[in-house]
């Protein structure tokens, strides 16, 4: 059975192939992570900024507001770190 937009699997004919096609996919990993990490980064330092401006117009609501989608935020950044961080130890072992 094959996975949901996953490629069709391979027959790969050596150890060698298949240690480079692991590393590939290993290295695309870390790459597809590490621009959603640079995503969610651009997003919290967005939030941060209209956070200050909300402050210093004096909108309370709308700070309350943006105080949440942060945390939702960071959230889903250590997620994506911790995630980028095991794809790291895995294209270390050469996986």
């Amino acid at each position: 059975m094959t996975r949901p937009n996953s490629a069709p699997e391979q027959v790969i004919g050596s150890r060698d192939e298949a240690e480079r096609v692991r590393r590939e996919q290993a290295d695309a990993t870390l790459r597809r992570l590490s621009g959603q990490v640079t995503v969610l980064e651009n997003f919290e330092r967005r939030l941060n900024r209209q956070i200050h401006e909300a402050q210093e117009a004096g909108r309370d609501d709308y700070v309350r507001e943006l105080l949440q989608r942060r945390i939702s935020v960071r959230s889903q950044l250590e997620e994506m770190r911790r995630r980028q961080q095991h794809a790291r130890d895995d294209v270390g072992r050469g996986r």
